[in-house]
């Protein structure tokens, strides 16, 4: 059974052992009934099977990459509402005028 302390950033990883620090995966983290996990996990699926220790905190994250498509997707529709509404004002306005 392998033993890790430290810090790592990978495509996925599978924990049939000890890990004690922060991972970091772009896919998955699934401890196995063997496994244990003391730390720190980032990951967007996070997987313990029955048997499996997590001890920690975890972040379920799909990475900046869908955090700055979120951002730009909600400061478009604020955009929008917002020109909405500056339409429908002047267009009251204008009538008047």
């Amino acid at each position: 059974m392998a033993i890790i302390n430290g810090e790592g950033n990978v495509n996925s990883l599978d924990i049939n052992g000890k890990v004690s620090g922060k991972v970091s995966t772009k896919d998955k983290i699934e401890i196995h009934s063997t496994g244990k996990l003391y730390g720190k996990m980032n990951t967007p699926t996070p997987v313990i099977q029955e048997g499996g220790l997590f001890d920690g905190t975890c972040k379920m994250d799909k990475g900046a990459e869908a955090a700055a498509k979120r951002v730009t997707s909600i400061k478009e529709k604020e955009a929008a509402g917002e020109e909405k509404l500056m339409e429908k004002a002047l267009s009251g306005r204008g009538k008047e005028w």
